[in-house]
């Protein structure tokens, strides 16, 4: 698998016979083959994970199919109001939390969000491939510890729904907001699952989160699994 990140919580997994895409809002895609089926995923409408923009990057591939939370609303009246040729929503396929869905050759399960819309599950040629979107333990000093204790239930309930399961490649968020316990939802993921290759995103251009990180990994025994991030655009053969 080649894998691309692109941008923020945007990544490109190209598998033999076809290409996934998370997240797409800005940032330069690669150049596609156009006879791979293509699938662009948006786990909600938050303007870091979605952008209307991203009809118009993938609209030169005859064969990609959007499939998109259900709080992405888009009817035929919108789409045309912003340029976008209506008959894009024949390859829209929305879906709702903790739901499982075959579409072609995907098998896609999702996960609730502890902010807006989904994560994902996807299974495609033998490999299964978790994206978070924005499902992550979020801790904010700012807040009361009711809040905070709230969140951490909400993130716990729903991951414990794949507890020990396999993941290929899994994306989850390191946001450098939360500072120091940036690391909280990451940590967590790891140390339930049996994950072979993990990336860390939603770092909102701030690099520093992979010293942190590095320093977590090591002390819980999964560096070699961990993938840093230095650039857009920087790929990876695994």
């Amino acid at each position: 698998m080649k894998v691309t990140y692109i941008y923020h919580s945007c990544f490109s997994i190209e598998l033999n016979h076809i290409i996934l895409v998370f997240d797409y809002f800005k940032g330069k895609i690669p150049d596609f083959d156009k006879n791979k089926n293509i699938y662009v995923f948006s786990s909600h409408k938050h303007h870091d994970h979605f952008s209307l923009s991203m009809f118009h990057e993938f609209e030169k591939y005859p064969k990609v199919k959007y499939i998109l939370s259900n709080d992405i609303k888009l009817n035929e009246k919108y789409l045309a109001n912003h340029q976008i040729d209506p008959s894009v929503k024949e390859n829209i396929i929305n879906v709702q939390a903790n739901k499982e869905y075959v579409i072609d050759e995907l098998k896609v399960e999702t996960l609730k969000s502890t902010d807006l819309g989904v994560a994902f599950i996807v299974h495609a040629e033998e490999k299964t491939i978790y994206h978070a979107g924005d499902l992550n333990w979020w801790y904010w000093k700012a807040e009361s510890e009711i809040y905070n204790t709230n969140m951490e239930n909400k993130f716990k309930n729903e991951l414990a729904l794949i507890k020990n399961r396999k993941f290929d490649l899994a994306f989850l968020p390191t946001d450098s907001r939360q500072e120091e316990d940036c690391w909280l939802g990451f940590n967590y993921f790891m140390n339930i699952t049996n994950t072979c290759c993990a990336f860390p995103m939603h770092f909102w251009e701030d690099y520093s989160v992979m010293d942190h990180l590095e320093k977590i990994a090591i002390t819980n025994g999964y560096k070699n699994n961990v993938f840093m991030i230095e650039g857009d655009g920087q790929q990876w053969e695994v």
